[in-house]
């Protein structure tokens, strides 16, 4: 899933999940989205709960990644800080 292109509520891409975030127990609990803009990148962690991964269409190996933010509110979440 990392590098799949992430599609904001209005339909357009934000960015792209740079890192899936798992759990002690290996669990996928969040991505690392990575927003496109205009300046230094900002990457911010989404639970996975609000987020849905499907195949993209017409590449079944590589993901698209939907939320129900906008890119604006994505923008607006705090900086990851690994």
């Amino acid at each position: 899933m990392e590098d799949a292109d992430v599609i904001d509520s209005a339909n357009r891409k934000a960015g792209e999940v740079e890192h899936v975030l798992l759990d002690a127990a290996g669990k996928p609990t969040a991505v690392v989205i990575e927003i496109d803009r205009v300046g230094p990148d900002k990457k911010v962690v989404v639970a996975l709960a609000d987020v849905s991964v499907a195949p993209e269409p017409g590449d079944p190996n590589d993901y698209l990644v939907r939320t129900k933010l906008t890119k604006d509110q994505l923008a607006n979440l705090p900086d990851w800080k690994p």
